[in-house]
C-alpha cells in the first residue's frame, strides 16, 4: 500500500477537519485513518520506522486507576496537544456531569489568543469527588516514547460506565481500535446492516459512551482522530527534514 498517496489523503482530510466539525468531516477522517492502522503494521517491518521512537503515548497514573476503580470514568491522555478551530468555547460535558452530581472533571487545554484555536492535551471525568491531595495524579500521566506501530496499538482512552443491567463495564481502548470502531459506528466503513459479530463488538458500547463526552461541543473521539492525524503528519514532516 502506497503510504505517500495515503499521506496526501490524510493531510487533505485533516486540514478540513481541524477547521470544521460535522458528521461528514468526522466520518471522512475516520475512514482515512482506518487505512493508517494497516499502514502502521506494514511500516513496522521497515528499518526506517522500526526503531524510530518519535511518538508519545500517555496513560492514566496507576493511582488514578486505583482511586476510580468503582466509579464511572473517562480517562484520555494524548501525549501531545491537539488543535481545533471548530470548537464552541471550552466547556466540557457528558453523562454524569450534571450539576449536583459527585464528580471530578478536568482537562489540560489552552485557548490560543493569536489564532483562536483550542488545544487539548488530556481529558478526564471520574464519577466521584477525589480528595484534593490526590488530584495531582489526574494531571500526571505515564508518558513514554514509541514507534508508529507501538503508538497505534497503545491505550488512548480508558472508560467505565454502568450498563443497562446496572453493572460497571470497563475497557482500555488502543488508538487503532478506537479508529476502527468509530469508523464503523459512524457508518464510515460498513453499512448499517453490518454483521452480527460487528454489531456486538465489545468496544462499541464504550465508543457510544465516549461520543457523548464533549469539549467545546466537539466529541472526545474526534479530538483523538485529530491528534492521530496531526501526529502522523508531523512524523513524516520530521522524516523529510532528517
Amino acid at each position: 500500500m502506497s503510504h505517500e498517496i495515503q499521506l496526501k489523503r490524510l493531510k487533505r482530510h485533516y486540514e478540513h477537519s481541524v477547521q470544521t466539525h460535522d458528521h461528514i468531516s468526522f466520518l471522512d477522517l475516520a475512514t482515512v485513518l482506518r487505512v493508517w492502522t494497516e499502514i502502521s503494521n506494514e511500516l513496522s517491518e521497515q528499518a526506517e520506522h522500526k526503531r524510530n521512537f518519535f511518538f508519545k503515548t500517555a496513560s492514566a497514573h496507576k493511582n488514578v486507576k486505583r482511586i476510580s476503580k468503582d466509579s464511572p470514568y473517562v480517562l484520555s491522555y494524548f501525549g501531545t496537544g491537539t488543535k481545533t478551530y471548530a470548537h464552541n468555547g471550552n466547556i466540557a460535558n457528558g453523562p454524569g456531569m450534571e450539576p449536583g452530581k459527585p464528580m471530578s472533571v478536568g482537562a489540560s487545554l489552552k485557548m490560543n489568543s493569536d489564532d483562536g484555536a483550542l488545544e487539548l492535551r488530556s481529558f478526564y471525568y471520574v464519577g466521584l469527588v477525589i480528595a484534593e491531595n490526590k488530584m495531582r495524579f489526574l494531571n500526571s500521566p505515564s508518558v513514554k516514547k514509541n514507534t508508529i506501530y507501538g503508538w497505534m496499538g497503545s491505550e488512548v482512552v480508558r472508560s467505565q460506565f454502568l450498563n443497562n443491567d446496572g453493572e460497571l463495564i470497563s475497557a482500555s481502548i488502543p488508538r487503532n481500535t478506537l479508529i476502527k470502531r468509530v469508523a464503523n459506528t459512524l457508518d464510515a466503513t460498513h453499512n448499517s446492516g453490518g454483521t452480527k459479530r460487528d454489531k456486538e463488538n465489545k468496544f462499541d458500547p464504550h465508543i457510544d459512551f465516549l461520543l457523548k463526552h464533549n469539549v467545546g461541543a466537539i466529541p472526545l473521539p474526534f479530538f483523538i482522530l485529530l491528534n492521530t492525524a496531526q501526529e502522523i503528519i508531523s512524523y513524516f514532516n520530521h522524516l523529510s527534514r532528517a
